[in-house]
């Protein structure tokens, strides 16, 4: 734990739009030759997570046709994400980990259209593969490339409460669990963003900028002074620019600015997502 660590952050798009998967292993490789430790938090690939939630929402309206499509649109966009970064024996071993990642949420899906009834706690498990759909594959292609990347699910890490699809942290135990499992890792651990367990064992989602909220959970436990958040936009805005012509890009914020855009409504922060970065004394940096 001497060596000090930086945090990465991709989301779905960076991840799951056609080209873009390349960029992002060059940009975690290049990383990863600094002197700091790498930890890459990432959501799900593009919009898997819509479709995991559409899905368990039709199977509970009686449409199994419908629920069974868009787990199909899940499970194609991963294999053709794959595809390319991947081939031969790597890309059969992924096949193969979509379809154990997969299989449990299609029986759930098929018992939520039996009750015709979705509850929040199932909704949870069901959005939770798209996640670890993610950090398999992104784990598997830094492999590839010779890097030690390990796969790192946070249910195992981030502990909380019961609330579903909007889940309280318990940042003590969760930093402590954090440090404890980094102790052990030798290589690069690429975490899923977005997901928890709760003391009493169930699956559970972090809501609203849930990803981003992980990687400054794991920034604070580690003690890292650096969270890179990359996305597709080419940063912080005076005024959302599709709305106002002038609006400009901001190059420097105060973590208060920062909570003051979150309290007016700008989706790129969250009171939670600041706090832990606040508290630890933390930069963050949005890059495209």
């Amino acid at each position: 734990m001497s060596t000090p660590w930086q945090v990465y952050k991709f989301g779905g798009s960076s991840l799951g739009t056609q080209g873009r998967l390349p960029l992002v292993l060059d940009l975690i490789a290049s990383a990863a030759k600094e002197p700091s430790r790498l930890a890459v938090v990432v959501s799900a690939l593009g919009d898997s997570t819509d479709w995991l939630i559409s899905s368990a929402r039709r199977a509970a309206a009686g449409d199994q046709s419908g629920a069974d499509a868009d787990l199909t649109r899940t499970h194609f966009l991963a294999v053709s994400t794959a595809k390319q970064v991947l081939d031969g024996a790597a890309l059969s071993g992924f096949e193969d980990d979509v379809a154990r990642l997969l299989n449990p949420i299609r029986r759930l899906v098929e018992g939520i259209g039996l009750v015709r009834e979705v509850t929040p706690r199932s909704l949870d498990e069901v959005m939770s593969v798209g996640e670890r759909i993610s950090i398999a594959l992104v784990a598997r292609a830094l492999t590839v490339r010779g890097l030690e990347a390990k796969a790192v699910d946070a249910r195992d890490l981030v502990v909380t409460d019961d609330t579903p699809q909007n889940a309280i942290v318990d940042v003590a135990a969760t930093g402590a669990a954090l440090r404890s499992a980094a102790a052990s890792w030798s290589g690069l651990p690429v975490i899923t963003g977005f997901l928890g367990r709760s003391k009493t064992g169930h699956t559970t989602t972090l809501g609203r900028n849930g990803s981003d909220y992980t990687a400054s959970l794991v920034a604070q436990a580690l003690g890292a002074k650096h969270v890179t958040v990359w996305t597709d936009v080419p940063g912080v805005f005076t005024a959302d620019p599709a709305l106002v012509s002038d609006a400009y890009p901001v190059t420097r914020l105060t973590w208060f600015e920062a909570l003051e855009l979150a309290h007016f409504g700008t989706r790129m922060f969250h009171a939670r997502t600041v706090v832990p970065l606040l508290e630890s004394g933390a930069t963050l940096t949005i890059r495209s």
